[in-house]
């Protein structure tokens, strides 16, 4: 079921498992990055790796498409959760992870390969130092080349094409100029995708991480020639996104998708996400998206992944809430690839009419 029959599904007072999940295993990391917000809440305890495995054997039941693995914290924090799940059978689902791929060895990148992962989405914000200097430990880039090295030899040497790797850069003061050596690595490490994310401004503590005027200038100036980089390297990317200086940084303003002039009252409704995606973080917690997670806004896993995504409370009053045009605060600081996903799903509801 796609995200279109879904979204239907719920105007037909149907209902639909979400299209793709989002876990949190964990808010610890190995790592000290410069715009992370994330701290382990000494007064809540994070969900064993029993009550996770549950979770996610109930979510393999459902024809939910997508599990994408992230954090908060870094994911193979929990390596006795990942043993867990290359135990199950992986049928059609598509598996996902955002790490910053320091903690990996042969063993578990072999693991990883032969399960068919799906996808890694690498944390790169620069070469050495730069990278070194933004997630806080030196040595870093070199692990992270290191293993992408090893993944791409596994794959060789197992005869798979899985999982494909891509890299991701939160853009900031120091790496807004130095952009072009990601794209080079990427090139000789065959990353094929590349992905660039604003900063989240929303935390006056990463104000010394802001790209000052006179450097976003510059920046777009250099961006018209790594968006023909990356071009001539045939590497997808989103840097377009970034050339009306829309999307450089989050906060300061309420953000919604355009709405689309249709006779169709799901179109009026500012994002779409809470029909379509659940965010389950390392305390229990839900919200419809990564941007909520962690908030005061945020509900709570009940009794199941069915009833917390069907019937709890929380995503009852928000879908209500949502239809009426009210947003929860955190909307301010929604994330570019959110705001065009709802847009995505209203242009195809708009294409095939009436359902």
């Amino acid at each position: 079921m796609n995200r279109i029959e879904r979204i239907n599904a719920w105007e037909n007072n149907e209902t639909a498992w979400p299209h793709h999940i989002e876990i949190y295993p964990t808010n610890n990391c190995n790592l000290n990055c410069k715009f992370c917000g994330t701290t382990k809440d000494p007064n809540k305890q994070e969900l064993s790796d029993g009550k996770w495995f549950e979770i996610i054997k109930e979510i393999m039941k459902t024809d939910v498409e997508s599990l994408y693995f992230l954090g908060g914290g870094e994911p193979l924090m929990r390596p006795k959760l990942f043993d867990k799940i290359f135990s199950i059978e992986k049928g059609d689902k598509f598996f996902s992870m955002v790490t910053n791929l320091t903690l990996l060895n042969e063993e578990s990148i072999l693991k990883l390969v032969e399960f068919g992962w799906d996808e890694i989405t690498v944390s790169l914000d620069g070469i050495g130092n730069v990278h070194d200097y933004l997630r806080g430990k030196d040595g870093t880039f070199e692990i992270v080349k290191r293993n992408v090295q090893l993944i791409n030899e596994a794959k060789n040497k197992l005869n798979k094409n899985k999982p494909h790797l891509k890299f991701h850069s939160v853009l900031t003061c120091h790496n807004y100029n130095k952009l072009m050596g990601v794209i080079e690595l990427a090139q000789k490490l065959n990353i094929k995708e590349i992905q660039l994310d604003s900063l989240d401004t929303s935390r006056p503590e990463v104000k010394n991480l802001e790209i000052k005027e006179d450097q976003l200038k510059e920046f777009q100036t250099l961006l018209s020639n790594y968006i023909r980089k990356l071009k001539e390297y045939e590497i997808m990317h989103n840097y377009e996104n970034f050339i009306s200086n829309k999307f450089t940084q989050r906060g300061g303003s309420q953000k919604q998708a355009e709405t689309i002039s249709c006779n169709n009252p799901i179109l009026d409704i500012s994002c779409l996400v809470p029909w379509l995606k659940m965010v389950i973080s390392p305390y229990g917690e839900i919200t419809p998206c990564c941007v909520g997670s962690g908030s005061c806004e945020s509900g709570k896993f009940e009794q199941s992944f069915e009833f917390s995504w069907k019937h709890s409370k929380y995503f009852c009053e928000l879908r209500e809430n949502m239809k009426k045009g009210i947003q929860p605060n955190y909307c301010k600081y929604c994330a570019p690839e959110l705001l065009k996903e709802t847009l995505m799903v209203k242009e195809q509801i708009k294409n095939e009419g009436p359902n």
